[in-house]
């Protein structure tokens, strides 16, 4: 499986082209270039429930290589006794996906 390492970063942002509207905007630490986009901008000071629902689906998009790792080194050991490290691995990914950071207060 050949994909974009991690780790991944959810960023609110201008949409450049649409005065007034933010986007989210998924990429690998460091980088400009996004991986994943929310393709629907969110005029600011609209619908918080859109604008939660995307945001919490980027968290979940930059998570994806914590979640993907953690999920294959669990079932590399789920026959032995590393498999509490594993589920430590696992556990902390999820958090990462749905426990993010609320990054819209500073934005």
């Amino acid at each position: 499986m050949s994909y974009t390492k991690g780790p991944w970063e959810a960023k609110f942002e201008e949409a450049y082209s649409i005065p007034s509207f933010r986007i989210w905007n998924v990429y690998t630490s460091g980088s400009t270039s996004s991986i994943a986009a929310n393709n629907n901008p969110i005029r600011i000071g609209a619908d918080r429930d859109d604008e939660h629902e995307a945001e919490d689906n980027a968290h979940l998009v930059a998570a994806a290589p914590a979640l993907l790792e953690a999920a294959q080194q669990v079932l590399s050991n789920r026959f032995r006794d590393e498999m509490s490290d594993a589920l430590s691995a696992l556990s902390e990914a999820v958090e990462q996906a749905v426990e993010a950071p609320d990054t819209t207060s500073d934005q």
